[in-house]
């Protein structure tokens, strides 16, 4: 799901690099898909680094609550105050659903396999991140060190803990 400039969250800024590093890889994620999981994910990494969630999150569940206000209320779905068209044949559980997680708009299967995927690729990522810094503070410590050939001996290192080949590692880090 590609979004246009005005839908997308722009990045967290809460002067913790950690933190900001893994709520922006959710953000990045949530502004390619639309996946809501994303932002429930914001929620959590924001709670487990003692930061305060962004404000354009915290206004994304603020329409999230509108819609299951409304759902609640008069029995349709819709955001910010406005009711969906009429019966669909939806259950209001089935509504819910689609107002908490997006499901009604996701266009590429299962929000939840969808959101598995990003998860280990997001490991994956770390991974190689981790070792390549690794490497750079090694390379500082000894002069004259090479970084010649150390992203590949990276992705050849990844591939085999995860079981991947090499070129997945690659285009997923790249």
């Amino acid at each position: 799901m590609s979004k246009s400039n005005d839908d997308r969250l722009p990045p967290a800024n809460t002067g913790n690099l950690d933190a900001d590093h893994a709520i922006n890889a959710e953000i990045s994620y949530f502004n390619r898909t639309g996946n809501k999981l994303a932002l429930w994910a914001v929620l959590d990494l924001s709670a487990k680094f003692g930061v305060t969630v962004p404000t354009e999150v915290w206004a994304k569940f603020a329409e999230i609550a509108a819609g299951m206000v409304s759902l609640a209320s008069d029995g349709k779905s819709g955001t910010r105050g406005r009711a969906a068209e009429p019966s669909d044949g939806k259950s209001t559980r089935d509504r819910a659903a689609e107002l908490v997680l997006g499901i009604g708009n996701f266009a590429g299967g299962s929000p939840f396999k969808d959101y598995a995927t990003h998860a280990s690729h997001r490991v994956i990522i770390q991974r190689v991140r981790q070792l390549l810094l690794q490497d750079l503070k090694d390379r500082q410590s000894t002069p004259g060190a090479s970084s010649y050939g150390v992203q590949t001996r990276v992705y050849e290192t990844v591939a085999e803990e995860f079981s991947k080949e090499p070129e997945t590692i690659k285009r997923l880090f790249e």
